[in-house]
């Protein structure tokens, strides 16, 4: 009697619940996988011509005989900068295909939605990094001093102090600038294919 008493006030279980985020994708993962195609696409497109750049541009100056034959001129200076910052210029275009690359793998994988796009996307996050902080080291260290010191020798030593100073002060803080800069949309990556709607809606996928 128990038994059957107990069995007849026994609530029906309500159905699991299903949220909307589990049901509908985060909009954003489809946009950050078009977002990253799109920059793999510019990133093959500028680190392919840096690097060809890197490798023959000395060669190819030399084709051209106005090139050639200005002495002393300013193209003779920008190919020793283009010379002396070879290796550091053939490092960045290497980095910049890596990451090209690392985005398309992690944008086609978005656009699929597998949880794997996130994971790719988290470590060319981190990679972007790791890259940039080098090439912010490099260019305080090597590109900047070189760059300095060839636009600077080419200023008449009789011109305002001022404008010296601006200018060298301007040589130092843009490329600062446009390299953290660039730190922007791994950051942003980092936060927004980790928030916790895109991670539940990707899990298990």
């Amino acid at each position: 009697m128990d038994s059957l008493s107990e069995n007849s006030f026994t609530l029906p279980q309500p159905p699991p619940v299903v949220t909307t985020e589990q049901l509908l994708p985060p909009s954003r993962i489809k946009v950050f996988g078009v977002i990253h195609l799109v920059l793999a696409a510019y990133g093959v497109f500028v680190s392919g011509f840096g690097l060809l750049s890197a490798l023959f541009m000395d060669q190819f100056m030399k084709k051209f005989p106005f090139m050639a034959q200005a002495q002393g001129s300013d193209v003779e200076k920008y190919a020793e900068l283009m010379k002396q910052t070879q290796p550091y210029s053939i490092m960045q275009a290497v980095f910049g295909i890596i990451l090209a690359i690392m985005l398309l793998l992690a944008g086609l994988s978005l656009l699929k939605e597998r949880d794997k796009g996130r994971s790719q996307s988290n470590l060319y996050a981190w990679t972007s990094i790791v890259f940039k902080v080098i090439n912010l080291i490099v260019s305080i260290l090597v590109i900047i001093p070189l760059t300095k010191a060839m636009t600077m020798s080419n200023l008449p030593t009789s011109g305002p102090d001022e404008f010296n100073a601006m200018l060298d002060l301007s040589l130092t803080i843009m490329p600062l600038i446009s390299i953290l800069f660039t730190f922007l949309y791994p950051i942003v990556v980092l936060i927004m294919l980790n928030a916790r709607p895109v991670r539940t809606y990707l899990a298990g996928r």
